[in-house]
């Protein structure tokens, strides 16, 4: 009689330890999506003179230098009449080396939106592109495997912030985002 309650106290044990392992979701997942689709957890921080890459939903597009920024830049007037920035404009020179997938859309202002030292992030007022007038753009249609050199303007609202800069046609959410120093 012990003998039996012993057997079928152990054939018990046993059903609970298999039904158990085979209900168990301890085994790793693999949910890891291709490094091409996922983006930098937090802003990729960019320094002048130093390269980075861009890239959006279908892989590297570029790598892209800030070559110089410059505070309040002198306007020109050639074209006309500067209207006065909302803030503090800010003229940042970069070149562009496209892969064989470019950016959609060319590099501009509306690639940035402002991040305050108080950690706010804020549209930016759009500049007035008469400012830079007289100074190389960047290329509205940027082509495979070429290399570009050109200004942007923006219009901060603190000097003193930084810039978050991404493809706003990346096509991922959220997209590759760069930070930017706006001096130093």
């Amino acid at each position: 009689m012990i003998a039996a309650r012993f057997a079928s106290a152990a054939v018990a044990v046993a059903a609970v330890a298999t039904l158990a392992a085979c209900g168990s979701d301890d085994a790793p997942k693999d949910t890891s999506t291709p490094a091409s689709q996922v983006p930098a957890a937090g802003p990729a921080a960019v320094k002048v003179g130093e390269p980075f890459q861009i890239s959006n939903r279908k892989g590297p597009t570029g790598t892209v230098t800030l070559v110089q920024t410059e505070v309040n830049p002198v306007c020109s007037t050639r074209y006309g009449t500067v209207s006065p920035p909302s803030g503090t404009n800010v003229a940042l020179l970069f070149e562009l080396q496209t892969t064989a997938n470019p950016p959609t859309k060319y590099i501009s202002d509306a690639w940035f939106q402002e991040l305050t030292p108080d950690g706010y992030t804020k549209k930016l007022t759009m500049a007035n592109d008469l400012c830079i007038a007289d100074r190389e753009r960047m290329t509205n249609d940027p082509l495979p495997n070429s290399k570009y050199r050109g200004w942007v303007l923006v219009d901060v609202s603190n000097p003193s912030s930084s810039l978050l800069m991404s493809d706003i046609w990346d096509g991922r959410t959220p997209p590759e985002t760069h930070r930017v120093p706006i001096t130093g």
